[in-house]
This record gives C-alpha cells, sequence and structure tokens, in this order.
C-alpha cells in the first residue's frame, strides 16, 4: 500500500511521540533494548533533534508492537469485581496506557480512512477520545439521552444485564451515509453496547471499517465481524463469562 508524503511524515512524527511514551517508562538503556537502536540516537529522536528516517521509524514501531507486552499492562490494571463487572479504571485513568493503545490503533488501522470514531457515554470515552485524536478523525458519542440541541436520532435498545437496559441515541446529523466508521467499546460480548452501535451503524448507511476493545468475551460475535461481515477487530485481552461471574 502506497502513502502520500503527509501520511508518511505523520508516520515518522508519530514514531517520536511513541518513544517519548515509552521513555517516561523506560530510561534510554532499557528504550535502548527495547528498540535496538542506539541510545544517542534515541535521545536525539526524543528531545526532537532529529526525526528518524522512514526506514528507522519502521524500525521504532515494529519493535514497539513486537516487545511492549501492551495486553499485559492492560490486564495488570483490569479488575474482576465480584459480582462479574470489569473494572476499567486503572486503564481509562492512565493516560499514558490510553496513548499507547491509540498509536497501536494508528498503526493497526495505518492506511484506512476513517472519518468518525464511536463510542457510548457509557462506554470508554477516554480511550476512544485518545483514539480520535491520535487518528484525527471526529469522535460521535452515543447516550442514553436525546441532545436538547438535535431534534432526529438515530436510537437502539442496549441490553446492559439480564435486568438492566437503556437506549442509546445519535444524532442524525452526526452520522452521514457513506462516513467510514471505528467503533471503540470496552468489551466484546453478547450483552452491552456493542451490538447497539453496530445496528445504528448499519441504520445510518455507514461502513463500518472495524472495532476496537479492550477484552474479548464472545467469540461468536468475533466470527461474526472478522468472517461474515470482513470488519476488523482488534482486542487486547480474551476473557472467558466464567471469570466474570
Amino acid at each position: 500500500m502506497s502513502y502520500d508524503k503527509a501520511e508518511m511524515l505523520r508516520f515518522r512524527l508519530n514514531a517520536i511521540s511513541i518513544l517519548r511514551l515509552l521513555k517516561s517508562m523506560y530510561s534510554y538503556k532499557e528504550l535502548a533494548k527495547l528498540i535496538e537502536l542506539p541510545e544517542t540516537v534515541l535521545c536525539k529522536y526524543v528531545k526532537g533533534v532529529m526525526i528518524p528516517s522512514l526506514e528507522q521509524a519502521k524500525i521504532i514501531w515494529s519493535k514497539f508492537r513486537e516487545k511492549l507486552a501492551l495486553a499485559s499492562i492492560i490486564s495488570s490494571r483490569i479488575t474482576i469485581l465480584k459480582n462479574g463487572y470489569i473494572d476499567f479504571s486503572q486503564v481509562l485513568a492512565d493516560p499514558t496506557v490510553l496513548k499507547l493503545i491509540a498509536y497501536d490503533t494508528y498503526f493497526e488501522f495505518r492506511g484506512s480512512r476513517i472519518t468518525k470514531v464511536i463510542t457510548t457515554n457509557k462506554g470508554p470515552l477516554p480511550l476512544a477520545t485518545s483514539i480520535a485524536l491520535v487518528l484525527e478523525a471526529p469522535l460521535v458519542i452515543a447516550c442514553d439521552f436525546k441532545d436538547p440541541s438535535y431534534s432526529e436520532f438515530y436510537e437502539e435498545f442496549m441490553v446492559l444485564s439480564s435486568r438492566i437496559g437503556a437506549t442509546i441515541y445519535i444524532p442524525r446529523r452526526l452520522l452521514r451515509k457513506r462516513d467510514d466508521v471505528l467503533i471503540v467499546t470496552d468489551i466484546i460480548s453478547k450483552q452491552g453496547e456493542l451490538r447497539a452501535l453496530l445496528n445504528i451503524v448499519k441504520k445510518a448507511h455507514c461502513n463500518l471499517v472495524g472495532v476496537i476493545s479492550l477484552v474479548l468475551m464472545d467469540k461468536d460475535i468475533y466470527k461474526e465481524l472478522t468472517s461474515s461481515l470482513q470488519v476488523k477487530v482488534k482486542y487486547f485481552i480474551e476473557l472467558n463469562d466464567e471469570r466474570t461471574t
């Protein structure tokens, strides 16, 4: 796949952003071992004295995704509560982790046209915001109330548990026909926001580019998305229902 000069420059600059985030976690010596580039060179990149070449940027991205155990970092910050719910607060409150996930998403969908990032006000809003900023795409938030600023909405009922549900709304003017959409959710499961968001995207005649989720709990939905709908799905941790009940 070919990229224009602006996108290649963005790719190189984002490699610097990755290094700066990693520098907050590692010493230059540790970073050099992780990325497999000299400390002096990494120091110049981090301080903005030099911009990595396209080839060097590819090395930085490759080592970042290959060696940084992002799934382990996320896993160490989530807690499964006694009532079966998953507490993501330590992930969603950590700006470094949010940015790392956002840049990983940027690389995962590099070359794909994304015009809207969608989540719900009950979902991982800080993560969706971070991803939208890195992708430079507008963020659309499905809310469980009607914003009085708008008159027409897409709406869908969302099952939260066996006893709890809610209707979510997206103003019609925020989604256009043929928008290329990325959905950001916390859990891929039979219940929850994902199914409702998928239905809204379909109603709006948008193109679903992909789904980003912290946790996968339902392989059937994953297979439906990846096999039947040919949608790219990225998740970081796989859990089964037994661990959350």
